[in-house]
């Protein structure tokens, strides 16, 4: 199959799904309007709120980005400010299906004169930690809560949770991150696995617990607005915060879907459904969720436009 063919499928397929997920959410609040006149659907300061807890987790995580790269190759001179700048960036560029952020990354990094090898290494590092603290934190949290609750047997649970942690383990560790890195090198720089730098396992496992950061202030933003719509109590703070990390997770996964588009919403509500939410509170709770992030994203462009021009300013001045 040629690489345009391949596009047009994954183009289609990527249509096609947003598409159903629309239909299902229209067809379920259609259904199920009178629940959905129950909420009060006002934006107000709470939103603006999680907005910028939004914003503030993509900060987070680039700060988190400077510091994989600085593992990596500790002789870098790279500043914190750069490498939010340079992932708040990367942030946006992520609408480009697929490629977006890892070639912006590549480019940013020749510019700041850090090696190619780097840069993709500590991308791939970085998608790893990423999806570790995402879907295993989210899934110990949703285990504990709502777990006894779905199985009887306590020992299931305990069981449940020894598999997360011990999946976190394994993800992190370096004989399973190897294979994962020599196959994307090939495939972007054709480096031979010696060439590439790697982290030892306890740290690859520390800086899966460090990912844990931002996905902590998005479960807390998510929650911020259910507070605003529902009103909801703190136990259900955190299985929506679980919930959303999980989703977020499956949503970056979906790489031929632009900004997880459909994805994420369709495995928020469908998280939030077996773990007890009315699906018609689930689904409005996913569209205000998708408004704000949308919100959060034009915000975090603004800040890398601040953050540019007063570069540019710093380096004029030198």
């Amino acid at each position: 199959m040629s690489p345009r063919v391949r596009r047009i499928l994954l183009r289609a397929f990527a249509v096609l799904i947003i598409g159903v997920v629309t239909w299902l959410f229209a067809a379920a609040l259609v259904s199920g309007w009178d629940r959905v006149q129950e909420h009060d659907i006002t934006i107000d300061g709470l939103w603006v709120a999680a907005a910028a807890l939004f914003v503030l987790a993509v900060a987070a995580s680039g700060f988190l980005w400077g510091r994989v790269l600085r593992a990596l190759d500790p002789e870098l001179e790279l500043s914190a400010a750069e490498a939010v700048r340079s992932h708040l960036a990367a942030w946006v560029m992520r609408y480009i299906p697929g490629v977006g952020s890892l070639l912006y990354k590549i480019q940013w990094a020749q510019r700041h004169a850090i090696s190619r090898t780097v840069a993709v290494v500590g991308f791939t590092y970085e998608s790893i930690f990423l999806q570790i603290a995402s879907i295993v934190g989210g899934a110990v949290v949703l285990v504990v809560l709502v777990g006894p609750a779905l199985l009887a047997d306590n020992l299931v649970v305990v069981i449940a949770l020894a598999v997360l942690l011990a999946a976190m383990l394994l993800g992190a560790s370096r004989p399973v991150v190897r294979p994962v890195l020599t196959f994307v090198a090939r495939r972007k720089l054709r480096e031979r696995a010696a060439a590439l730098p790697l982290l030892s396992t306890p740290r690859s496992l520390l800086f899966a617990i460090e990912y844990l950061t931002p996905r902590v202030i998005n479960g807390i933003g998510v929650a911020v607005i259910a507070v605003s719509v529902f009103g909801s109590g703190p136990r259900d703070w955190f299985i929506i915060g679980a919930a959303y990390a999980v989703a977020g997770a499956l949503g970056i996964l979906a790489v031929f879907v632009p900004g997880g588009l459909g994805v994420r919403e369709g495995a928020f509500v469908g998280i939030l459904t077996a773990s007890g939410f009315n699906v018609v509170d689930a689904i409005v709770l996913a569209v205000a969720a998708r408004f704000v992030s949308t919100v959060s994203d034009l915000l975090i462009a603004a800040v890398y436009g601040m953050l540019t021009a007063a570069k540019r300013r710093k380096e004029k001045a030198a």
